[in-house]
């Protein structure tokens, strides 16, 4: 198939009995890897949609599938953020009525956006599918989570009476593992017909593959289409008030001390000047990037801190606070739901105020009953879950 086909801004594509599918969701939830991978090229490839760690897709681009030129993935920018801020924005600047089948992307959370665009497609009485992504990242370091993940999406979707099996678990870089190949069956099947007799003659092929030589046979298979992939990374932006513990949790999640060789750096003085990444130690696609602390005189206000340290450039984030709750920590809170990134709460030196002073004795249950509530009374409208809130001590690991 000539170049010319496999990708074009959406104003050449014709309208004629196309069928389009439109890629959506917050940035970095994995739209552009998801066109790779159905397409069975690598992210490096020449005709790949452009896939990093910042966002990429300004406008909107038709990939066609490649067996079927009625049939087009378009890759949308991601919602939730400047550009596209809201759902009636986004609606009205990209002309989403126009499309034909939605599929919806989420990553970690499934954010207000999220339900807010499930909510609109349903309402025009458009078909979609909610697809998951990043699953690899999460079962990677715990394969129980899967039915929990699942468990989560669907209690979250519940009141839009989205159907469980139009609900997929995937990763864009292990293409035979969990939900991915039912998704692909799942679009064939909205296809035109003359694209179901080839790609079926194509997946009976496969399916064939993986009788004769097993899953391990399958993936060295597609791994000769998808050699090359890079590995799909999460980072953790971690952020909050300087002298909030920041740099000392990366050190104890990381196994250190604060004075062992290739610690962050901690000080009774403000010590991270600079977005600064640490890796987690079983698993290098687990990034946590320490951030400077907002309000010091390098980053006195949210304007500045959100341009200097590119608040969108992160997956997720933690965001510490410490002794009261301070309106940083609340603008942060709100900037970062306002992006479409989820975030938790993290209330540290927790060791601190449950030290009993001067010989009198304290009730801790009360005390921490007591800043949970506080937490909770602050972001209530910020967050999902109380679960997304943690009283810590990063010196006593085992509270």
């Amino acid at each position: 198939m000539g170049k010319s086909q496999s990708k074009q801004p959406i104003s050449e594509v014709k309208d004629g009995n196309d069928v389009r599918f439109a890629l959506v969701g917050t940035g970095g939830c994995g739209k552009s890897a998801f066109v790779n991978a159905a397409r069975g090229i690598d992210d490096e490839d020449e005709l790949a949609a452009s896939v990093d760690v910042v966002g990429t897709e300004q406008q909107p681009t038709e990939y066609i599938y490649p067996s079927n030129p009625h049939v087009c993935f378009c890759d949308l920018p991601g919602y939730g953020t400047p550009s596209y801020p809201d759902l009636e924005t986004y609606w009205r600047i990209l002309e989403l009525e126009k499309f034909d089948i939605f599929l919806i992307f989420i990553s970690l959370r499934v954010t207000e956006l999220d339900l807010a665009i499930i909510k609109k497609v349903k309402s025009i009485k458009k078909s979609f599918f909610l697809i998951r992504t990043k699953i690899d990242v999460e079962c990677m370091m715990n394969k129980d989570l899967l039915s929990k993940i699942k468990d989560y999406i669907v209690t979250r979707t519940k009141h839009l009476s989205c159907a469980e099996e139009d609900i997929f678990l995937i990763s864009n870089y292990y293409p035979f593992e969990w939900d991915f190949f039912r998704l692909i069956q799942a679009i064939i099947h909205v296809m035109p017909s003359p694209e179901k007799d080839i790609t079926q003659q194509y997946l009976a092929e496969a399916r064939t593959y993986i009788k004769q030589n097993g899953v391990s046979g399958i993936e060295e298979f597609l791994r000769k289409k998808l050699e090359g992939s890079k590995d799909v990374k999460i980072r953790f932006g971690i952020t909050g008030d300087s002298g909030t513990g920041k740099s000392t949790f990366i050190n104890a999640i990381r196994g250190l001390n604060d004075d062992d060789d290739g610690a962050a750096k901690v000080d009774v003085v403000e010590a991270t000047k600079e977005p600064t990444e640490y890796q987690h130690p079983n698993n290098q696609m687990i990034i946590f990037v320490d951030l400077p602390g907002i309000g010091t005189p390098n980053y006195p206000n949210l304007p500045i801190y959100s341009e200097k340290v590119g608040l969108e450039d992160y997956d997720t984030f933690l965001i510490f606070t410490a002794n009261r709750f301070t309106q940083n920590d609340l603008e942060l809170a709100k900037k970062v739901k306002s992006i479409g990134k989820s975030f938790s709460l993290i209330r540290t030196k927790i060791d601190v105020e449950c030290t009993p002073r001067e010989g009198r004795s304290i009730n801790e249950q009360e005390i921490l009953e007591k800043m949970n509530k506080d937490c909770i009374d602050n972001v209530k409208d910020l967050i999902s879950s109380e679960k997304e809130i943690f009283l810590i001590s990063n010196y006593h690991k085992d509270k």
